[in-house]
């Protein structure tokens, strides 16, 4: 998944990662399609958080 691309040491007993999907249902979806796209963007969000905290570090 996107956090084990972005995340050493991720999937362990006491990381608290939750992630949750929520969906219509008016599109029907191919269910390999749909993880691995969530795999992408997860891993894109994070390593975009980590980004933006290590250029705006002087505001912390």
């Amino acid at each position: 998944d996107g956090s084990v691309l972005a995340i050493l040491s991720v999937h362990t007993k006491v990381d608290g990662d939750t992630m949750f999907a929520l969906s219509t249902g008016e599109v029907d979806g191919d269910m390999v399609s749909i993880g691995t796209a969530a795999v992408v963007v997860t891993a894109r969000a994070i390593i975009n958080a980590v980004k933006n905290v290590c250029l705006k570090e002087d505001r912390i």
